[in-house]
């Protein structure tokens, strides 16, 4: 019997996808949480609060429930904080731009 101690993420097409779809999916949400409570640091600590507690959340419903529906990986874990830190960049991006202009909030006054 092999004992593997380091799950490694895969490197198949599917794999990238999973990858992939885990960190873009997680983008929306500090922008979705601003627009929400209209604060930044609130929209930061829902962001990385929700990201971080999905992975213990899946295992305490494993655990209560005996039937392992979910997996539990902590890859998913760090890509779900990175792909909320993009979200919380993109999310002060888009407050700085916005304050520094006029008319629909989006970007600055050329005229």
């Amino acid at each position: 019997m092999r004992t593997v101690l380091v799950h490694t993420l895969p490197r198949s097409a599917a794999g990238q996808l999973s990858i992939w779809g885990t960190l873009l999916a997680f983008v929306p949400l500090p922008l979705l949480a601003f627009a929400h409570t209209r604060s930044i640091k609130k929209a930061v600590v829902w962001a990385l609060a929700i990201a971080i507690l999905i992975e213990p959340l899946q295992l305490v419903i494993d655990l209560a429930t005996g039937f392992p529906s979910f997996v539990v990986d902590v890859d998913d874990m760090m890509l779900q904080v990175l792909g909320s830190a993009a979200g919380i960049v993109l999310m002060a991006l888009m407050v700085r731009v916005s304050s520094g202009s006029k008319g629909n909030g989006l970007a600055p006054d050329r005229g």
